[in-house]
């Protein structure tokens, strides 16, 4: 009886595309994932942007007694800041967001002011603050 001695070398071909196809699943996972926290970190800046804008119209309004306005078409400095020329209201906006605060009138009477954050790579989701109802910014998902 003859004994083969040479021992197979390589793999076959349908082991190769089976490799093959299970790292081009668990790639598909991978970047499916990366867009989900993708998406939470520009919702995250969204919120960081409404905090800072609370803190800045708290600080302007202790020093004027009036609660700073900024148009969401007023574009976003070299600096990273919104500012209203006339009254030199500043608020500092993450990249890609954009900011809107407008005043408006609460049902005891008193004047606030609302938020509203948006980004243009984040489509269905804004971030709102209203001073006269919320405590915190709020996301709010729009329907298309």
């Amino acid at each position: 009886m003859k004994i083969n001695t040479k021992m197979k070398k390589g793999f076959t071909l349908i082991e190769l595309l089976f490799v093959m196809a299970i790292i081009a699943i668990l790639v598909g996972f991978a970047i499916a994932n990366l867009k989900g926290s993708s998406n939470s970190a520009i919702l995250t800046s969204m919120k960081n942007d409404a905090r800072n804008a609370i803190a800045a119209e708290q600080a302007f309004f202790a020093e004027n007694q009036e609660y700073g306005i900024i148009g969401s078409a007023v574009p976003v400095d070299e600096n990273g800041f919104k500012t209203n020329s006339n009254s030199g209201f500043k608020v500092s906006v993450s990249k890609g967001n954009n900011i809107g605060i407008t005043s408006n009138d609460c049902e005891d009477g008193s004047t606030g002011f609302q938020i509203t954050v948006e980004n243009e790579n984040l489509n269905g989701k804004t971030v709102e603050f209203d001073s006269c109802v919320n405590s915190t910014p709020v996301v709010v998902e729009t329907t298309n």
